[in-house]
C-alpha cells in the first residue's frame, strides 16, 4: 500500500480555497490527491501521470466516491472538478493556461505500486526485465542504455545519478562494458551481479538502490524534465500562487534549490519554507519509522508574487 510523504504538512502549506485550480503533477498512488479532494470544497483538480495504470485506478476510486464521469479524463462532484491527464509533467502548459493554477505539487518519488509493478525499477524482484521507463511511450529501456554506452557516458551517469565516487563509477562502467561482451543485459540479475563484483564485501541495499536509481533517472530523462518543470510552473502559475517539490535525491535538490535561488534573486518568486540556509522541510522522525520510503525525502517550495 502507497504512503504519501508529508502529507499533513503538504495540506497545510498549500492552504486551500474554494475556487483553487490545484495540480498534482505526479499522482502516483492518488494519496496526496485524494487528501487534496478532503479539502476541497469548490474548486478543479488536475492530475498528470505517465503511468496509465496509476490514471485508472484513480479514475476508478473517483466513480466509488461518488464522482459522475462527464467526458474521457472529467469528472465532478458538487462544486468540485476533476481532469484526469496520462501525459508527462513536463508538458503542464499544454493543459494549463498561463497564470492558470493556484497551487501545484510534485511528488519526484515514486509509488510503492509502481516500485513493484513496473520491470526493473526495484533492485528486489529477481530476473524481471531491465526496462525502468515509466512511460510506455520512451523508446529506451535500461538495458538498452547499459549495452550502448561509452564508458565515459557511463561513467557520468554513476556519479551524477548514483552519487557514486570518481572510482567506483569508474569501475561500474569497466565492468559493464566487460560484461555485455560476453552477454548483452537483460535483467535486473544480470546489472545486480556487476554491482555485487564490483562493491564486493561492501554492497548492501543502498548501493543497489542507488545504482538502480541511476539507470531510472537516464532512462526517463528525469533532470532536464525537472528543469522545464520548474520553468513552465512558474509561468502557469498566478500572482501568489505555491509550488511545492517533493525531492528524493541530492541531484534533484540541488536542481530545485539552484532554480529557486535564482527566481528569488530575479524577484519573481519567493522562498515558503523561511529563509534559513536549506530552505526545506523533513519528515518527522516518527513519520520516517512508520514510512521508510520518507528518509530521504525534501519538500522544497515558493509562492510567485
Amino acid at each position: 500500500m502507497h504512503t504519501p510523504v508529508l502529507l499533513k504538512e503538504i495540506i497545510a502549506l498549500l492552504k486551500i480555497r474554494d475556487g483553487d485550480v490545484i495540480c498534482d503533477l505526479t499522482l502516483g498512488g492518488g494519496g496526496h490527491s485524494k487528501e487534496i479532494l478532503n479539502s476541497l470544497k469548490k474548486g478543479y483538480l488536475i492530475v498528470f501521470d505517465q503511468d496509465k495504470r496509476a490514471i485508472d485506478e484513480f479514475e476508478d476510486w473517483l466513480e466509488k466516491n461518488k464522482f459522475s464521469k462527464k467526458s474521457k479524463g472529467e469528472f465532478a462532484k458538487g462544486g468540485v472538478k476533476v481532469k484526469t491527464i496520462c501525459d508527462n509533467f513536463e508538458n503542464i502548459d499544454i493543459y494549463v493556461k498561463k497564470a492558470g493554477a493556484n497551487k501545484i505539487l510534485a511528488d519526484l518519488g515514486w509509488s510503492s505500486d509502481q516500485l513493484e509493478r513496473i520491470e526493473g525499477l526495484s533492485y528486489l524482484i529477481s530476473n524481471s526485465k531491465l526496462d525502468l521507463r515509466l512511460g510506455s511511450n520512451l523508446g529506451v529501456k535500461g538495458s538498452d542504455l547499459l549495452n550502448i554506452w561509452d564508458q565515459k557516458t557511463l561513467e557520468r551517469m554513476f556519479g551524477e545519478y548514483a552519487d557514486f565516487n570518481f572510482f567506483e563509477s569508474k569501475a561500474l562502467a569497466k565492468a559493464v562494458i566487460e560484461k555485455r561482451k560476453a552477454k548483452m543485459f537483460e535483467t535486473t540479475d544480470d546489472y545486480k551481479s556487476i554491482i555485487s563484483k564490483v562493491f564486493g564485501n561492501k554492497i548492501n541495499n543502498s548501493i543497489f538502490s542507488r545504482a538502480f536509481q541511476a539507470l531510472r533517472i537516464a532512462v526517463n530523462n528525469e533532470f532536464n524534465i525537472l528543469i522545464n518543470l520548474m520553468k513552465k510552473s512558474t509561468e502557469v502559475l498566478a500572482k501568489d500562487g505555491i509550488f511545492l517539490v517533493l525531492t528524493f535525491h541530492s541531484g534533484e535538490e540541488k536542481k530545485v534549490k539552484a532554480f529557486i535561488d535564482s527566481q528569488v534573486k530575479k524577484g519573481k518568486v519567493d522562498y515558503i519554507l523561511g529563509k534559513n540556509k536549506d530552505k526545506f522541510i523533513r519528515p518527522s522522525l516518527s513519520e520516517v519509522k512508520q514510512n521508510i520510503r520518507a528518509r530521504s525525502s525534501k519538500l522544497y517550495g515558493f509562492v510567485k508574487k
